[in-house]
């Protein structure tokens, strides 16, 4: 049997240190990060995707105007976030290394499209934290298709927007989501 990654308690903690600062009410949501060790952070409520360097710099990369939720960095460099459009459509979007702004996917029968993982170098998992789904997407084929739906993965209430299944993670080939 494998162990999970959190049985264990760390036997030394890296002290902390602000990397970088936000104004207050920045609604930061996901996080990734490159092979050169930039950090890339979606702000949800205003869209935009920043790049935040190994000496605290921040820089604005994109904008898609809609929502940006989850973010991954694809194997030839680009970032794919998944969020949705201004008119609220489920997209996935595909952000180059020169800043251009693509729809790879919609997902309109997606409710709120969240946090991201790689399943292959082409196929990633999105959470849907109000529909208790797990999306499958494929970049190259641009399809979606649910990998996985349960109602341990919705939120208890829907009439609160709380969201449920939000973080995704793959490691040592168990597939992890945080809980409701």
């Amino acid at each position: 049997m494998k162990t999970p990654i959190l049985i264990q308690t760390p036997t030394a903690i890296a002290p902390a240190r602000t990397i970088a600062s936000f104004p207050l009410n920045t609604f930061l949501e996901n996080i990734t990060v490159d092979v050169e060790g930039n950090l890339f952070i979606t702000s949800y409520e205003e869209g935009k995707v920043y790049r935040v360097t190994l000496d605290g710099a921040i820089a604005e990369i994109a904008n898609i105007n809609g929502n940006a939720a989850g973010i991954v960095v694809d194997s030839q460099g680009n970032l794919l976030v998944a969020g949705a459009t201004e008119e609220k459509i489920a997209t996935v979007f595909c952000i180059t290394e020169n800043g251009n702004i693509e729809t790879l996917i919609t997902i309109p029968e997606a409710i709120f499209l969240n946090g991201m993982t790689p399943l292959t170098d082409h196929r990633y998992l999105i959470a849907d934290s109000y529909k208790g789904a797990i999306w499958e997407s494929d970049a190259i084929e641009k399809t979606a298709r649910i990998w996985l739906q349960d109602d341990r993965l919705a939120g208890s209430n829907p009439n609160h927007p709380f969201p449920a299944a939000n973080g995704l993670k793959i490691h040592n080939n168990t597939f992890y989501s945080n809980p409701k």
